[in-house]
């Protein structure tokens, strides 16, 4: 699977149609989407109803926005990351927004010294974060897809990621920091495109199928299906198809910048 990297918006949430006469189905999804729905999981705030919601993101925006503006010159918000994974009959678009990336300045100018590079994923919550002893681990995923993201782009070999909680009603603020090599970030990447590849697979087949019997393009995606009522989530991923074959190396190497 080869890879190129661009920069773009982020995608609210992930597409694909029939590809036209001579040309590849592209597949796009968010990174939000896509750990979301590998990792079978909703918010940490999922047993509130719409309107809570609603409620959550308004205030989480203004949480986002003032924490991002106290960060400090260092401190970059919104930053747009993109990768295109190229398959025989398809394309892959990933895309996303990272909260923030810190890029602290380097106190020692030996080589062996640590990247000071740091993703920033910030959640607004109404959960007690004060019972929290680790990240919810769907949204560490995105945070996870996001440093893997940059660092591929910016050839580094090592990057922090940081876990921003903050309760939206008390504004208390909590965070969980963890390092990654570059080498750890891609192996678990790799794993987590497995799976995707696997729904990439059967939405292809899906779509050249309907194509040929001259039926309608598919228009809703087949990664983000409606639920039957009372269905706790999507069904398990079918079994079988291709082995994922990103590449071993995705990025030169090169010293942490």
């Amino acid at each position: 699977m080869k890879k190129e990297n661009k920069c773009s918006g982020r995608q609210k949430q992930s597409s694909s149609a029939a590809p036209a006469p001579g040309t590849k189905m592209r597949i796009k999804i968010s990174v939000r989407n896509l750990v979301e729905f590998i990792l079978r999981s909703g918010d940490i705030d999922s047993r509130y109803g719409s309107g809570m919601q609603a409620q959550a993101m308004q205030l989480g925006g203004r949480l986002h926005r003032r924490l991002q503006k106290q960060a400090g010159p260092l401190y970059r918000a919104e930053v747009p990351l993109r990768m295109e994974f190229e398959e025989d009959a398809y394309t892959i678009i990933l895309e996303g927004r990272a909260d923030g990336i810190l890029e602290q300045e380097e106190t020692q100018p030996e080589a062996s010294a640590p990247c000071k590079v740091t993703v920033d994923e910030i959640k607004g919550v109404f959960a007690d974060i004060s019972k929290m002893t680790e990240p919810v681990p769907v949204h560490l995923a995105q945070a996870k897809c996001y440093a893997f993201m940059y660092a591929s782009q910016h050839h580094l070999d090592q990057i922090g990621v940081r876990m921003t909680y903050c309760q939206i009603e008390s504004e208390e603020i909590k965070y969980f920091h963890e390092d990654f090599t570059f080498e750890a970030l891609q192996r678990w990447f790799e794993e987590l495109m497995l799976e995707y590849k696997k729904w990439a697979d059967f939405q292809f087949t899906w779509s050249t199928v309907r194509t040929a019997s001259g039926t309608a393009p598919v228009r809703r995606s087949a990664f983000h299906p409606r639920w039957p009522p009372g269905s706790s989530g999507p069904p398990a991923p079918p079994p079988g198809g291709p082995a994922c074959a990103l590449p071993q190396t995705m990025r030169s190497g090169g010293p942490c910048r």
